[in-house]
């Protein structure tokens, strides 16, 4: 075999085979699931009687500067999407998340925390000309914030509790998501 025949095929071999095992993995329709923007997500009615709560302590730093902790969340419904800048799934998600937020206005707080750092987050969101107080990053991620995988998103009730846990890709800006809210919503002024 002559040496640029040789040196082709240890070139175009390896790069073939990497095209097979990606082409195989992303055929397994868990992957393209979890890959793909999916309808509205799967939400709860109410919190479970032993439902975690976000912690009342915990400190959201927002990309325009401002904080706010968890004891800030309590009153009204909370969506809490945790996603990353370099992960597709989320960023097909965060379009729809923002739409969510416009649509809910002040009936619920909508948020999205970011694994990048700050400085990255700030610097994403100042170019992009996103709405930097919907932005936040936090130093740790306690119950129900932790998570394995991303996009993660989070229901709260207007207590704090966890209603829903939800992890993929999902359209958030769904009707179905509103009413979800509208509920919860509801509930928080019969409490009050």
């Amino acid at each position: 075999m002559e040496r640029s025949t040789a040196r082709r095929l240890w070139t175009w071999v390896p790069l073939f085979g990497a095209f097979v095992v990606a082409w195989a993995v992303l055929s397994i329709p868990g992957v393209q699931s979890y890959l793909t923007l999916q309808g509205a997500p799967p939400l709860a009615t109410a919190a479970a009687a032993d439902a975690p709560v976000l912690g009342a302590d915990l400190v959201f730093t927002c990309a325009d500067g401002s904080t706010f902790n968890g004891e800030d969340l309590r009153g009204k419904p909370a969506v809490i999407t945790v996603f990353a800048m370099w992960c597709p799934p989320c960023m097909a998600e965060v379009p729809t998340i923002e739409s969510l937020h416009a649509a809910v206005g002040d009936k619920a707080t909508v948020l999205l925390v970011a694994l990048d750092s700050a400085e990255d987050l700030h610097q994403w969101v100042q170019s992009s000309g996103r709405s930097a107080s919907m932005y936040a990053t936090v130093s740790e991620y306690p119950t129900p914030l932790d998570t394995t995988a991303i996009p993660m998103s989070v229901v709260l009730d207007p207590q704090g509790r966890l209603v829903s846990k939800i992890t993929g890709a999902y359209t958030w800006d769904d009707p179905l998501v509103m009413e979800h809210i509208d509920l919860l919503a509801a509930e928080a002024s019969v409490v009050n």
